[in-house]
């Protein structure tokens, strides 16, 4: 199961790598604002290259922090991508600036995928925002007794 869902990712990350996650086929429903939102998938490629910087700035200039670059039944979001690459400081970001812990990937609830991938020396802060999405609302966290 772990190879499967590993080669799965892997295939998906080095799509969204090199497609560039064009914006061909979208409708841009916020073209005719003044300020217009990024395009869909310039998140989740701002995070697939660890592009702390540019994640900021495309937040703070509206982009959706859920936004989904793969399909309904297979969501592929810069939260999921974050998790799946160990990209945890991003994680956290995104969180923070309200993606939504309840999405899953590859059949898992995110907080399950997130211990999936933990290597030991994931930040228990991305653990209690999963786990507790009002934690981020309070601004603060509260310290799990529990071991992953």
């Amino acid at each position: 199961m772990f190879s499967f869902i590993q080669s799965k990712y892997y295939f998906l990350l080095f799509w969204v790598l090199i497609s560039g996650c064009s914006n061909d086929n979208v409708t841009n429903i916020n073209a005719h604002l003044k300020r217009p939102t990024p395009a869909l998938g310039e998140l989740s490629k701002a995070v697939v290259r660890s592009n702390k910087g540019k994640v900021i700035e495309l937040l703070d200039q509206g982009a959706n922090v859920n936004e989904n670059v793969g399909t309904d039944s297979e969501p592929i979001t810069p939260l999921i991508l974050a998790i799946g690459t160990k990209l945890d400081s991003l994680a956290i970001i995104l969180l923070e600036r309200g993606a939504d812990p309840a999405q899953r990937a590859y059949g898992y609830q995110l907080l399950e995928f997130a211990h999936f991938k933990d290597d030991g020396h994931t930040p228990e802060k991305l653990f209690v925002l999963l786990q507790d999405p009002t934690a981020r609302a309070r601004g603060t966290t509260r310290t799990s007794t529990s071991n992953h």
